[in-house]
């Protein structure tokens, strides 16, 4: 997980806060840092506790999403495990496309999926990057549909578009 976080602000944009220079938001930055060094560790615990939730839930959907079926509930934790996603997140590509919630999955399958459900995309968007289960659902869906026609299961496993 530290790689993940040394990579992201590795990759970021230099801290630019709206309307404020940029000696301003260096103070802003260092007046944050500051309140965190003296604040109790109890201030932040409704952080850990969102992201210990937040995990219990996707493994909760995962479990859900196997049906019982082991071999599936492996796939799908495979999945979660290589892809590193996380409820509420939205990785930009290189491509322009976007990878969505715990399981990532790209946005290109958005217009497929709200056409299928008809709903409209910014609601699959939506729901694929911030509730779990329905994340989940749509990797399994997305991987049982392609080992259906290729009758690959790596192949169905490196589906992502």
């Amino acid at each position: 997980m530290a790689d993940f976080y040394t990579a992201a602000l590795s990759k970021s944009q230099a801290l630019h806060w709206p309307g404020l220079s940029p000696p301003s938001t260096r103070l802003l930055a260092v007046c944050g840092i500051s309140l965190a060094m003296i604040l109790p560790n109890s201030a932040f615990a409704g952080t850990a506790e969102r992201t210990s939730i937040g995990e219990a839930e996707v493994a909760r959907c995962i479990r859900q999403a196997a049906r019982g079926q082991k071999w599936m509930e492996k796939t799908l934790w495979g999945l979660r495990d290589q892809e590193g996603g996380w409820i509420g997140a939205e990785i930009k590509n290189r491509d322009g496309s976007h990878d969505l919630g715990p399981l990532q999955i790209n946005s290109w399958w958005v217009p497929k999926i709200a056409e299928i459900l008809a709903r409209p995309p910014a609601q699959i968007r939506i729901w694929l990057r911030d509730e779990p289960c329905f994340n989940v659902e749509a990797a399994r869906w997305i991987f049982t549909s392609t080992l259906a026609s290729s009758q690959d299961y790596w192949r169905a496993i490196g589906d992502r578009k």
